[in-house]
């Protein structure tokens, strides 16, 4: 709501507008769970758009989104990584989250919704990891999905090597991208995708999957 409200006082106060766009989930399996609420929040994204003097979206595939659903067109300026925070650093983030110095550490940070696919990178540690003396996985981040991750780790097996700690704190992902060995990235859709570009930026393998 707040685009719609923003570009109504913005209209009342005669303050010019600048929108930034950064797309709308256009998973099938995430709009039929909720149509209604995916048609709403796309709605009110509409006045600050159409009323805005400038518009910028954080990538080519937002900008072609706003075309399509807006019929309103953007300047494209991708989103950035600060490499004053995100560089190769010594941390000692496993000690704190109970992870061995020698251990081959796998990791992935996002919300825990379905389209952001975690599932997938559980199964993916257990096929091609899990038998790895040592290997560790640790997902990042919060949301619904968290129950169901735990459980089908039990029921992969591999529920002692996993850890879920919930929320990253800001201030604490250049630690927790340079703790890892290889950082798996398995959404399904993102406007832009910043994770996997803050952990290249500190020298952190990345591997794209669905």
């Amino acid at each position: 709501t707040h685009g719609f409200y923003l570009s109504l006082a913005a209209v009342i106060s005669d303050t010019p507008v600048a929108k930034t766009y950064h797309a709308h989930v256009t998973v099938p399996s995430v709009i039929l769970d909720s149509p209604l609420s995916w048609i709403r929040f796309a709605l009110q994204d509409a006045p600050s758009i159409w009323l805005a003097e400038e518009r910028v979206s954080i990538s080519k595939y937002a900008a072609k989104q706003m075309k399509r659903f807006y019929a309103a067109s953007s300047h494209v300026i991708p989103n950035g990584v600060d490499t004053d925070r995100f560089h190769p650093m010594e941390t000692d983030y496993r000690q704190k989250i109970g992870v061995p110095e020698d251990a081959f550490l796998v990791g992935s940070l996002s919300a825990l919704k379905k389209y952001k696919n975690q599932e997938k990178t559980l199964e993916i540690f257990a096929k091609e990891h899990a038998e790895k003396e040592g290997s560790h996985l640790i997902i990042g981040g919060d949301g619904p999905r968290k129950q169901h991750l735990i459980e089908k780790a039990h029921r992969l097996g591999i529920n002692d090597r996993v850890r879920l700690p919930g929320f990253v704190p800001d201030n604490d992902l250049p630690e927790f991208y340079n703790s890892l060995d290889l950082f798996i990235y398995p959404s399904k859709w993102e406007g832009f995708g910043l994770p996997p570009q803050e952990a290249k930026a500190t020298r952190c393998n990345v591997d794209y999957v669905r």
